[in-house]
């Protein structure tokens, strides 16, 4: 009897150790793939899953794929607005946005003066199926002292939308949402606004469902001490961009971050074109099309980032198109000696 009990406790460590084991092993799989693409990728530039991060966002040379990788992880967004037309909503006729893809630029000139909503792009994936929590972060500039900042909308043009922005020409912070036309409700939160300098505002979306705003990292707003009608469920609408309203706006960056996520992983999947040192990462969930779409190609080196690795049956990191051999029906009476 006194043998068993100290057996007990040595197997329950052991059970203990081979759990922990799985844990840690199945939390997170990293598999590259040298001279392989990921067509699912690189063939879909326009999709709201994929983003360009240029060949040289923030000035620095992206020159491998680990270093792809990285910049995945880390992804400007602003790197692929020229790629998301299709998410903008521009007012008026003669606004207009343009982007700089290779230095990571993006400016909406919004010229419309009939008193409109402004102009926007969408430039996030749906944030809303990533995380509970989330902090969105954009550095940008006024130009022509009106006002410019952060986003919330379930598509381009659909109403109700939701914004943080600052206003040169009335020195404030408004965090506001667009209920339907002509009604608009908003706090105001009084400071100097500059045209000469580059702010950078957050929005943090916790896991308790409010709201947090900060400019230049100081706290301005917070949902769970306004007493104005503004509540955390009308703020999140999905996708989050840049605005723009009677101004000439330049965004530097906009970033997102998960940061109840253990590990944080923001990029499921990358593709670095060792011929044009172009990189694209990949920001949705569908790990089959990635692994469907693999294919050999010298010209690549590609990765996927899954939550679990695919089971052992799957097909290996050099996949085979095609059965190279012809199947015999029935075993030759004749055999050939070895």
């Amino acid at each position: 009897q006194k043998h068993k009990t100290h057996e007990l406790p040595y197997i329950m460590l052991l059970l203990l150790a081979s759990s922990l084991l799985i844990v840690f092993t199945e939390s997170l799989c990293d598999t590259s793939f040298p001279n392989h693409d990921i067509s699912h990728i690189s063939s879909n530039p326009s999709s709201s899953s994929v983003y360009y991060l240029g060949t040289n966002p923030n000035a620095i040379s992206i020159a491998s794929a680990a270093e792809c990788k990285n910049y995945c992880q880390d992804l400007n967004y602003i790197c692929d607005a020229g790629n998301k037309y299709s998410y903008s909503y521009i007012e008026g006729t003669s606004s207009s946005f343009s982007a700089n893809s290779d230095q990571c630029r993006l400016t909406i000139d919004d010229n419309d003066v009939s008193g409109g909503w402004g102009s926007w792009l969408l430039l996030t994936p749906d944030l809303a199926a990533h995380a509970n929590e989330y902090i969105i972060e954009s550095n940008f500039r006024i130009h022509n002292r009106q006002s410019a900042g952060i986003v919330f909308a379930a598509s381009p043009s659909v109403i109700p939308w939701a914004y943080a922005t600052i206003d040169a020409s009335f020195n404030c912070l408004y965090v506001g949402w667009a209920i339907s036309m002509g009604e608009n409700e908003y706090k105001t939160i009084n400071m100097p606004i500059s045209t000469d300098r580059d702010y950078t505002l957050k929005v943090h979306k916790q896991s308790d469902g409010h709201f947090q705003v900060y400019l230049d990292g100081a706290l301005k707003w917070s949902s769970s001490q306004s007493s104005e009608r503004i509540t955390s469920a009308q703020f999140p609408h999905g996708y989050a961009g840049f605005y723009s309203y009677r101004d000439q706006s330049r965004a530097n960056w906009l970033k997102v971050s998960f940061p109840s996520s253990a590990p944080e992983t923001v990029c499921s999947g990358y593709t670095f074109n060792t011929a044009t040192a172009e990189c694209y990462g990949y920001y949705g969930t569908d790990y089959a099309a990635l692994y469907d779409s693999l294919s050999v190609n010298t010209d690549y080196d590609s990765g996927i980032i899954s939550p679990t690795c695919r089971p052992t049956n799957a097909p290996s990191n050099i996949p085979t198109l095609s059965t190279t051999t012809s199947t015999t029906k029935s075993p030759s009476k004749s055999p050939t000696p070895a």
